[in-house]
């Protein structure tokens, strides 16, 4: 995927739901808290940034899904998605990595204009969108947590896994391209989709929460260890991705510095330099650098967390074109800023001197391609 830093984006922003109904913009940077508003009259359990940074999508157990536009001053909701039926509450929101749509618990939109596409069968606690944006992957909240695969052509079901095949799941991510990895009380197992037969168990113990890194080559898990009494996180490197038989989470690092069961969320920052773990009974963020792997930060939330979420640092070449044309003046002048920077990394930086005179839009530096 070609990426791009755009304006302030560089930063990293992380989008706090808290369980008074209020939502909380951080730059984990600075540990200053940037927007602090009232989302919703209850929890917020889940928000997403839309893949472009420009909009936070959150849901709530008050039954709305609303749609903001956090960059303005003061923050605008833009949209309110009313529940589609008496099933049950709103668990989770997710966009499709292409920006194409957007699923919530109970159905899914085009968000060009908003349309309506179709609801789901069952109310889904947790959706998983895959990197290509082809298939979503959603658990059940009911009959011990069965997994569904659904296409993203026509939205139907690729693959269902149910209890009878013993894979009660607790939660699911993607790896890289149709690789998913599955929690469970026992263990985690990865799986192929469409193809979706065969499954591999990875690593055992009682998965409580699961985080890929943006470039799929990492998974960090929150546990339960029963020795200790507590909760831990656990990283591991995925090695062997291309092929089922060859998979193997290889152990990168085990955090054990946490009090009792406190941990709730995980969450990756676009680069994968950080690693953000929410505390839902300490009302804290901590933030790890997963070079070291130290704790560089712990951040004070207004309340209980429920949901955490960083901004997208980077976005897919179709949006640099988009926004290159929109913001041409202010884009070189980010890269000016940074020039320092990406001469060590690119010699051609300045050629952008020139397509600023010729109006057109810069390439992308090399050094801003995802996984080089």
């Amino acid at each position: 995927m070609v990426v791009f830093v755009h304006k302030a984006q560089g930063k990293n922003i992380l989008a706090v739901g808290l369980g008074n109904g209020k939502i909380q913009i951080i730059d984990a940077d600075t540990n200053e808290v940037l927007k602090n508003f009232q989302g919703h009259n209850r929890e917020v359990r889940s928000v997403a940034w839309s893949p472009d940074g420009k909009l936070l999508a959150s849901c709530s157990f008050d039954e709305a899904t609303k749609i903001w536009d956090v960059a303005r001053e003061n923050v605008e909701m833009v949209k309110i998605l009313k529940p589609l039926s008496s099933r049950g509450f709103i668990w989770t929101v997710a966009w499709s990595p292409d920006g194409k749509f957007f699923a919530n618990s109970q159905g899914i939109w085009e968000t060009k204009n908003w349309k309506f596409v179709g609801s789901f069968l069952a109310n889904y606690v947790s959706i998983a969108w895959s990197p290509d944006s082809e298939y979503l992957a959603c658990r059940f909240i009911e009959d011990n947590y069965l997994l569904d695969i659904l296409s993203a052509s026509n939205w139907a079901r690729v693959k269902f896994f149910d209890k009878q095949e013993d894979l009660f799941c607790k939660l699911v991510v993607w790896g890289r391209d149709q690789l998913v990895f599955m929690g469970f009380s026992k263990g985690i197992r990865a799986i192929f989709v469409p193809e979706g037969g065969d499954k591999k168990v990875v690593a055992k113990g009682d998965m409580e929460y699961l985080a890929a890194s943006p470039n799929g080559k990492y998974l960090a898990a929150v546990l339960y260890d029963s020795n200790l009494g507590k909760k831990i996180i656990k990283v591991w490197k995925i090695e062997g991705a291309s092929e089922l038989s060859k998979i193997k989470l290889k152990k990168v690092k085990t955090l054990k510095e946490f009090e009792e069961r406190s941990i709730s969320q995980l969450a990756w920052s676009h680069d994968g330099a950080l690693l953000a773990v929410g505390l839902h009974n300490k009302s804290r963020v901590e933030i790890w650098d997963t070079k070291s792997w130290k704790k560089i930060k712990s951040i004070k939330t207004g309340g209980k967390l429920w949901a955490l979420a960083f901004r997208p640092s980077v976005i897919k070449k179709q949006q640099w074109e988009k926004w290159g044309k929109e913001d041409l003046q202010e884009g070189v002048r980010f890269l000016r800023l940074e020039k320092e920077k990406y001469q060590k990394e690119k010699k051609d930086v300045p050629r952008l001197d020139i397509q600023l005179q010729q109006k057109k839009v810069p390439d992308i530096p090399k050094s801003l391609f995802e996984g080089e």
